[in-house]
């Protein structure tokens, strides 16, 4: 399934996040590490392995699921430290969509444009240059994008 490697799978573990914050599931699995639905293979990360190294990095804090934003946005955020939030946003439309940040957050957004860049560094979602919200705190992301943010 092509869908696997791409964009739409990154943004579909978000929203499957998304919708474990209503409860029933103790517990989903949305890729393998390796093989055929695998985060990565040999050469590359493909834009889930992203996904899920930053959702991952919200064990241990409680999640709390994000208001639904027009256009098929949904996330999910944590709190770690003293206010500190990390929060991670999907576009799960085959459009852009504007996205609401507070103002100053710090963001990366894995897209068209950046998911070769992405591919190549296993830690691009924590140290390539994270952009700056403005003052009206929106974002535009392209189809099937997520926004890794951060802000306090």
């Amino acid at each position: 399934d092509p869908r696997q490697t791409g964009l739409i799978a990154a943004s579909y573990a978000v929203f499957c996040l998304k919708k474990k914050t209503r409860g029933g599931a103790e517990a989903f699995a949305l890729s393998s590490l390796a093989g055929p639905f695998g985060v990565a293979d040999a050469e590359v990360r493909h834009p889930i392995f992203h996904a899920v190294r930053v959702l991952g990095q919200f064990v241990g804090h409680p999640l709390v699921a994000l208001p639904v934003q027009p256009g098929g946005v949904h996330g999910v955020a944590v709190t770690v430290g003293s206010g500190h939030v990390r929060a991670a946003i999907a576009n799960c439309t085959d459009a852009t969509q504007p996205v609401s940040l507070p103002t100053g957050a710090t963001y990366r957004i894995v897209d068209e444009t950046t998911a070769r860049e992405a591919a190549l560094d296993g830690n691009w979602s924590g140290t390539s240059p994270a952009a700056k919200a403005g003052t009206d705190g929106q974002v535009m992301v392209a189809r099937y994008g997520v926004v890794f943010a951060e802000w306090v």
